[in-house]
Formats: structure tokens, sequence, C-alpha cells
């Protein structure tokens, strides 16, 4: 019985600080939902840099959906399209039909470039695109992301714009990143660029829902993205 009070007290310390663990635990995983962010950071509307970037991204997307439309009628897109459904009622091994399906797009890669040997996005903010697809799979360069829109539009009766997410990386005076982008969009004398906007459109298109995202890079220049 003498024992029985500092074991008993033992016992209460050590249930306090099994809480106390539990406790902490649990406002770690709460604060992964609940952050709390003091600055929120956005353009002021109505202003001359958001109402150009507005239109030029507009009328960089018009090309993206003509040239979507001009993909659905591609008779190689639609040979592709066939091939797929014949290699997807065949009965084979998973990794036959995988090799299968990867010999019919790099044939359609092989096409797609002999038909447009000159980038269809030139000048836009897609020139030198990146898709993600609805696996979160994410592509890189023309060729392959043309191959990937031509899946999308041979399995779709609809594909287009769904909606626009711009944010805007500000490039300081001297430092590398703004030489850099002077090398990759070109200089011109009082007219650098200063602002890339990173812009990424989600792709809305039927019968399946789940995004598709494609995205790319639009410089800004002192006289903001009205086109030269």
């Amino acid at each position: 019985m003498k024992n029985g009070k500092p074991i008993k007290l033992w016992t209460v310390a050590l249930l306090a600080s099994a809480s106390a663990i539990l406790l902490a635990s649990s406002l770690l995983v709460s604060q992964d939902y609940e952050k709390i962010c003091p600055i929120t950071f956005r353009l002021y509307p109505g202003t001359k840099l958001e109402i150009s970037c507005a239109a030029r991204i507009e009328q960089d997307n018009v090309k993206l959906s003509e040239f979507l439309s001009v993909l659905r009628m591609n008779p190689d897109v639609g040979s592709y399209r066939e091939a797929v459904r014949k290699i997807s009622s065949t009965e084979m091994l998973p990794e036959q039909r995988t090799r299968a399906l990867g010999e019919q797009r790099s044939l359609l890669i092989s096409r797609l470039q002999k038909n447009y040997p000159i980038n269809p996005f030139l000048g836009t903010y897609l020139e030198f695109p990146k898709l993600t697809t609805e696996e979160g799979v994410t592509i890189s360069g023309l060729e392959d992301v043309i191959a990937e829109l031509a899946r999308i539009v041979s399995a779709s009766t609809y594909v287009d714009a769904q909606s626009v997410h711009v944010e805007l990386e500000y490039l300081p005076i001297k430092t590398a990143a703004y030489d850099a982008a002077q090398v990759k969009y070109g200089m011109i004398p009082g007219n650098e660029v200063d602002m890339i906007a990173h812009i990424k459109t989600v792709l809305a298109y039927a019968p399946k829902d789940a995004p598709v995202t494609i995205e790319g890079l639009l410089p800004h220049r002192k006289v903001c993205f009205d086109r030269e």
C-alpha cells in the first residue's frame, strides 16, 4: 500500500502526457487543412495589366480551340481511334496491351509531326506546352502534348477551355532570372521582359468529367501583354 499513491500519480502523469501528445498531433493534422494566410495577393480589378493579360489569353485560347477542332477531323486521329478501339476490345495480357497502345501512340506522333511541321501554338503561351492528364500524369514537349490532345479528342465528343488560372512572377532587374528571360524571349531595348505569367487552362470534355489541364508561360514587357 505504501507504493499505491506514487503508482497512481505516475499513471495519471502518463495519461496526461499521452493526451498532450494526441492533442498536439490532432492540432498538427488540423493545421494542414486550416492554415492561416495573413496576406492575400491579387491584381487590382480593371487595371491595364489584368485587361491586357485576359485579352491575350483569350486570343491564344481561340487558337487552341481551333486546333482541337482541326485535330478531331484529322484522318490520322481517326485511324488512331480505331486502332485503340480494336486493342481495347482484344483479349491480351496487360503488358501486351500497354506495348500495343504505346506503338500506336508512337505512330500517331510520327504522323502528326508530318501534319504539323510548324508549331501550331507559335507566339502563344502554349508555345512550350505542358499537359496534366486526368490521372495526374504530366506530359511536356510539343509532340507529346499534341499526341495527348489527339487522344483526348478521339475519346470525347467535346473539348474546350473551361477556366484559366494565372500566376505572375516578377523578375527583378539584374538577376539571373531576368537575364535568362531576355535571352529566351528576345532582348528588346526599352521593352524588356519584366514578368512571366504562368497560365494553366482547365480543359472540359465529355463524356469524362475528370479535369485535364494544359499550361505554358507568357512573357510580360513594359508595354504590357499587348501584341506587338
